[in-house]
């Protein structure tokens, strides 16, 4: 008996509810299903669906209901590093009214963020001049043969 018990425990607790909230995008490249969702850098869900329709893509975002989202926040498809995975950052995530499970935003919340923002513009600038030496190197090679 006592093992039973145990197994609904452990069931009850590893099939915790989500939240499914629903944003719309005009672009959602690189956006899978998996594909994390985080406040501040914490991770407090995942897109669970991709559905297409008319010339909208519709996001279903399963959060973690321990983290409130109003319908002011903005949802922001991040670049995380130069293999190109995407995740979906929330920012302003109190502002507004709170969202409930199967919320839809009916405006287009989610917009793209520029590739490596997290860089700052001396780092870039810095990875730009060893391209352009290391493409010179190559071109001067290719004309000594």
């Amino acid at each position: 008996m006592r093992g039973i018990g145990l197994l609904i425990t452990v069931c009850l607790y590893s099939c915790q509810s989500q939240d499914l909230i629903y944003v719309s995008t005009q672009n959602a490249s690189g956006i899978k299903t998996g594909t994390p969702v985080v406040i501040s850098g914490l991770p407090i869900g995942t897109v669970s669906t991709i559905e297409l329709e008319n010339r909208t893509v519709w996001l279903g975002l399963a959060i973690d209901p321990e983290f409130p989202i109003g319908d002011e926040a903005d949802f922001i498809a991040s670049t995380l590093s130069f293999s190109g995975a995407k995740t979906i950052v929330i920012n302003n995530s109190q502002e507004g009214s709170p969202l409930q499970n199967g919320d839809t935003l009916h405006k287009s919340m989610l917009r793209q963020q520029p590739i490596f923002t997290d860089l700052d513009s001396a780092k870039v600038d810095t990875l730009k001049q060893q391209l352009l030496k290391t493409g010179e190197a190559i071109i001067n090679l290719l004309k000594d043969h």
